[in-house]
């Protein structure tokens, strides 16, 4: 699928502006810009995760120990004992948005791990 985006005509002087330095279509450079959007605006999504799962830890902890999560804006969504599995079921059900799945574990994790999905 193809999307075409209007820009007004100070961002389009610009862009190609910059495109004409840099020796490259106006429309690369704006792919770039894009994707490099959409993946802060991902690892902005993980992180209110992150949090979300530090705000369920507790409970986690309590009703499935040692099971890997699923969270998705804020909610659990998911959960079981194999990993690949979850992943999967999130991937049928979500498709390319970002889901955090951590492990329940009795010590803090700090490592946050952010999945990404472009179509």
């Amino acid at each position: 699928m193809v999307l075409t985006i209007g820009l007004d005509e100070k961002t389009s002087n610009e862009l190609q502006q910059i495109a004409r330095v840099r020796s490259v279509e106006p429309a690369v450079l704006a792919q770039r810009a894009i994707r490099s959007f959409l993946h802060a605006e991902a690892k902005r999504v993980i992180q209110q995760e992150a949090e979300a799962f530090e705000r369920l830890y507790p409970e986690l902890l309590e009703r499935m120990p040692g099971d890997f999560v699923a969270i998705h804006q804020g909610q659990l969504v998911d959960h079981g004992a194999d990993q690949l599995a979850l992943f999967l079921r999130v991937e049928a059900t979500y498709g390319g948005q970002p889901v955090l799945i951590r492990q329940v574990r009795s010590e803090v994790e700090q490592t946050i791990t952010c999945r990404q999905f472009y179509v």
